[in-house]
């Protein structure tokens, strides 16, 4: 079921972040991780190459360490990953 719900998230078939928003409770998710997630999804999907906790503070109220500390906790749940120094 996983396999079908995350082809369908690839093509665009379901809107990711409606479901994000929907169902991130049900996901064990803060809304800050939530904001967090969705940020990197935008900033990505706008081109940007240098995704980090200092990239995401400059759009969030956070103080950087709690920023650090939330990404760090995304990436330790898969829900995140670093890959060349960036968030994906």
């Amino acid at each position: 079921m996983d396999d079908v719900l995350a082809k369908l998230v690839e093509h665009q078939a379901i809107d990711f972040e409606k479901l994000l928003l929907l169902s991130y409770r049900g996901l064990d998710m803060t809304e800050a991780e939530v904001v967090i997630l969705m940020l990197v999804l935008h900033l990505e999907k706008m081109g940007e190459e240098a995704i980090n906790p200092v990239s995401l503070s400059r759009y969030m109220s956070l103080p950087l360490k709690e920023i650090d500390q939330l990404v760090m906790k995304l990436v330790n749940r898969k829900i995140l990953s670093i890959e060349q120094s960036t968030l994906s």
